[in-house]
């Protein structure tokens, strides 16, 4: 089992595809499915007969569960070695969203994105403004990635929250 494809999809969560080889079968399976904001499940499909046959109602297959797991394995390690040196060095494209929330009610949204020698901020109140906007240029990535990294921390220094941990 491992996960092919993982799409960030804007607003609604992140669409998950996959490939099962079975052995005893002698042939492969495709599931895939959209995890919602929620942590819930839609979208969902396989190629495996179970499926083809029931659809969800008597629940998800064994390849749509083995692809959750897997996934979210992933997802851990990935999680886990973002905080040590080595992982954030693996790492050349990336966006992280925070938020905090003013005494007035206002939501505060800052967008940080990272790629390759460039940072591209944004940032603004939800709703009420159109964001503002910087693009910052490094002469190496190492460079625009220790810029980013320490642009995250004073965010979450400064009483912002991110999103996407939020909602995982």
């Amino acid at each position: 089992m491992r996960p092919t494809k993982v799409h960030e999809i804007a607003g609604e969560g992140t669409e998950i595809h996959g490939e099962v080889a079975d052995r005893e079968a002698h042939r492969g399976f495709s599931p895939r499915f959209t995890v919602d904001l929620e942590g819930r499940v839609s979208d969902a499909w396989c190629s495996c007969p179970t499926f083809r046959r029931s659809g969800l109602r008597e629940g998800p297959c064994e390849h749509m569960i083995a692809l959750r797991v897997a996934y979210a394995r992933d997802r851990a390690a990935r999680d886990a070695q973002r905080k040590t040196a080595e992982g954030r060095a693996l790492i050349r494209a990336e966006t992280r969203t925070y938020v905090r929330r003013e005494a007035s009610g206002a939501e505060v949204v800052y967008r940080v994105s990272l790629d390759d020698r460039v940072v591209h901020l944004s940032w603004g109140t939800r709703g009420k403004e159109d964001p503002r906007h910087q693009r910052i240029w490094f002469d190496t990535d190492g460079e625009a990635r220790d810029a980013y990294f320490k642009r995250l921390d004073a965010l979450t220094s400064s009483g912002f929250v991110d999103a996407e941990a939020s909602s995982a």
